[in-house]
């Protein structure tokens, strides 16, 4: 099975300036996604889908797919996740005759993944095929609306939301759907504290910096 690894890092971002160019321990938030997606696969089925030339040579000079920059039309706030794989998946397809089983998403915003959560992500689109494979983490003020859909079996009780942190999609479906969250959903809850951060904001990039201190004395 052909897994190949997206890493969507343009340029601009809202609410946190310049975010895929921040550092944790002297590394681009982009280099530590970079550096986990090396332990698990292949530089040659990693590929990192950027609107900037200096991200671009990062990406380079860590040996990943970096071919070209984003097209405009899916560079900007409004621009999918979706849409920025299925211009990868098409890109593979037609230049490289390249079609790949699944779709790995990874944004640069989560540095602190664990190899045994991409396992069992992976494991879980085995199974289940027909579903994308989505993390999630608890949230007590937010219930996601999958819950009411029955896409997502997690307790009534309880809210989720999801974190960013991976996002697995059998290929054809994405394709096919245009979404990571369909037709159906399976969604994997993170509780780790540090696995589950995704860096949106200052605080959370203060918090980052803080967690990376601690997972070094480890």
């Amino acid at each position: 099975m052909k897994n190949l690894i997206i890493i969507p890092a343009r340029k601009g971002s809202k609410r946190l300036k310049n975010k895929n160019f921040l550092k944790l321990n002297g590394k681009t938030l982009l280099e530590h996604t970079i550096e986990f997606a090396k332990t698990i696969n292949k530089p040659g089925s990693i590929l990192v889908s950027t609107d900037s030339k200096k991200l671009q040579k990062i990406s380079k000079s860590h040996d990943v797919l970096c071919p070209w920059l984003r097209p405009k039309n899916i560079s900007d706030d409004k621009s999918t996740s979706a849409s920025v794989a299925i211009h990868a998946l098409k890109w593979l397809k037609k230049t490289n005759k390249q079609f790949f089983d699944n779709v790995i998403l990874m944004q640069p915003t989560s540095p602190f993944r664990k190899r045994k959560t991409y396992i069992n992500c992976l494991n879980l689109i085995k199974k289940y095929p027909n579903h994308s494979i989505v993390t999630f983490q608890k949230n007590k003020k937010y219930k996601y609306n999958f819950l009411k859909k029955g896409s997502v079996k997690f307790s009534l009780e309880e809210y989720f939301e999801p974190n960013g942190n991976l996002y697995v999609i059998n290929s054809k479906n994405l394709l096919k759907y245009k979404s990571f969250y369909k037709p159906k959903v399976k969604g994997y809850i993170i509780n780790d504290k540090f696995e589950k951060l995704d860096i949106d904001n200052i605080y959370d990039y203060n918090l980052a910096k803080l967690y990376s201190k601690k997972i070094l004395k480890r």
